[in-house]
């Protein structure tokens, strides 16, 4: 089959489903204005400066290269990502089957611009089938005006070959992160929810992984907390350093404000760790509180740091956690059969 991919941004999310189809065979190639893998089968639009001043530019500019792209590749199917920015896309390309897949932010923030809400009701008259990372993701699609008939709630999947569980329980107090280094992640929450746990008597060691905007700022307000020497600052890492770095932990911890579905959620849990999580809809789908992880309020730093002392001091959850979470995991997200459900789509709207 002749995949072609369009998003706005192409990273390590849409890598791997372009590494796994060309594993599989297929002929593939990613259509994107910013390249942040820097190898594969990419082909860059450009951006003109120009462009980026007129209103609405992040919807259509480099839809003329992309339109030229698409015929000369000439794909059985073309899947966009990011709803929102790759609608008006999907458009240029008549004739040719289309999935579009919505991550999060492209319906449950970005629509809430009159222009965005509009472009939503009209999508379904040319996307032939849609993919909600998640239930909630899917319910706002559907008050948008897309036709729920079209719609599919499909996660991306957890590598279970990759992210598993270590051979025996981590016990130490060891906090890790891998959420990226942007104000939707509210990274400084967990920063001073360290502050405070410290103080009352517990070292915690904290590792951040990801990068991003924000870095320089919250290594900033590592110093000012006096927790710098407690925090690590581990940048990007390869998929299977990550995974070892899950293992060697013992409590996850995202404080996201907004999230679709989060796959940095469920490789910690498939490594057995502790979720401690925000509560928003994305986390709710897979985390019960007090049972397989503890919620708090988003962006409650005292909040946070309660629930980081009862994670630490649960040996009980710490233990259920450890044998319940990978096996949820292997249920309804594994990797293989997110992809092998996708490709299942694919054939549905080509034949």
């Amino acid at each position: 089959m002749r995949i072609l991919h369009v998003v706005e941004s192409h990273t390590i999310h849409t890598s791997r489903v372009v590494d796994h189809q060309l594993a599989q065979g297929h002929q593939v190639r990613v259509a994107t204005a910013h390249d942040f893998v820097g190898m594969g089968p990419v082909s860059l639009f450009e951006i003109r400066p120009w462009a980026t001043r007129l209103p609405f530019s992040h919807h259509w500019a480099g839809i003329l290269q992309f339109a030229s792209m698409a015929r000369g590749f000439k794909p059985d199917v073309i899947h966009g990502h990011y709803l929102s920015t790759a609608a008006l896309f999907l458009a240029s390309a008549p004739g040719v089957p289309c999935v579009a897949s919505a991550v999060g932010s492209d319906v449950l923030v970005d629509p809430r611009a009159a222009h965005a809400r509009l472009l939503m009701r009209l999508v379904s008259l040319w996307v032939d089938r849609f993919i909600a990372v998640a239930p909630h993701v899917r319910d706002r699609m559907i008050q948008l005006g897309i036709d729920v008939a079209k719609i599919e709630t499909l996660p991306w999947g957890v590598d279970a070959e990759m992210f598993h569980p270590a051979e025996t329980m981590p016990r130490g107090p060891s906090v890790i992160s891998t959420r990226s280094f942007e104000a939707v992640y509210d990274l400084d929450t967990l920063l001073r929810a360290a502050e405070i746990v410290g103080r009352a008597g517990t070292r915690l060691r904290l590792a951040l992984y990801g990068d991003g905007s924000l870095r320089a700022a919250l290594v900033a307000r590592a110093r000012e907390l006096g927790i710098v020497e407690h925090v690590r600052f581990e940048g990007r890492v390869a998929p299977r350093v990550l995974a070892g770095a899950l293992r060697g932990a013992s409590v996850y911890v995202s404080t996201a404000l907004s999230d679709g579905a989060s796959t940095s959620l469920l490789e910690a849990m498939a490594t057995g760790l502790v979720p401690v999580v925000a509560d928003i809809p994305a986390n709710r789908a897979w985390i019960s509180h007090r049972e397989n992880g503890i919620l708090f309020r988003p962006g409650d730093a005292g909040a946070l740091a309660s629930a980081l002392e009862q994670a630490l001091s649960n040996p009980e959850l710490r233990a259920r956690c450890y044998e319940v979470n990978p096996a949820l995991v292997a249920s309804r997200a594994t990797w293989a059969a997110c992809m092998e459900r996708l490709e299942a789509i694919y054939r549905e709207v080509t034949s």
